[in-house]
């Protein structure tokens, strides 16, 4: 009885609005790589799940809040001390995606060099602690693209699948 009760109320759930994890629907609902886990977790449980497209910043505080009761992302540190981290979906690597003809070839030549990131994730140790490489948060990989492409950064910092669905949008 108290799981059918529970199961009518919906859940909220905040999936980050970065495609391919998360993105509007052609009828304007959460769709994306999370939002499907999200919806198969809710068939399994019997629980009805509210998705909310949310950028990553306000999931953080959602979740710490406990105004949204679960979210996927990046590992952070903020999020980690609001939310019970209970595993990994899926393990991606970090790429620097720089001009055609960059003499960049490792980490230590981004020394002084200006490097759009996305907003809100923590990318490992040896970057985020790493003063010397110049980092610009932006909203998501398009518009890091598009300054790449502006020569208004030396190299963008991401995943591939960002990054592919983003070469996607700009054409």
């Amino acid at each position: 009885a108290a799981r059918a009760t529970s199961a009518s109320l919906p859940i909220p759930v905040d999936v980050i609005d970065i495609a391919p994890w998360g993105r509007p629907g052609r009828d304007g609902s959460a769709s994306g790589v999370y939002a499907e886990i999200f919806r198969r977790l809710g068939e399994l449980s019997g629980y009805k799940l509210d998705l909310r497209l949310t950028p990553i910043k306000r999931a953080v505080t959602e979740v710490g809040a406990g105004l949204a009761k679960a979210t996927m992302m990046l590992e952070r540190a903020d999020l980690n001390n609001s939310a019970v981290v209970v595993g990994t979906v899926s393990t991606l690597e970090l790429e620097v995606w720089l001009p055609a003809g960059s003499p960049i070839k490792s980490l230590d030549q981004l020394s002084g060099k200006v490097v759009a990131t996305l907003r809100g994730p923590a990318y490992h140790e040896e970057i985020d602690s790493n003063n010397r490489i110049v980092k610009i948060a932006v909203n998501g990989a398009v518009q890091q693209l598009e300054m790449l492409r502006q020569g208004r950064v030396d190299g963008a910092l991401g995943v591939r699948q960002n990054f592919l669905v983003a070469m996607i949008r700009l054409g």
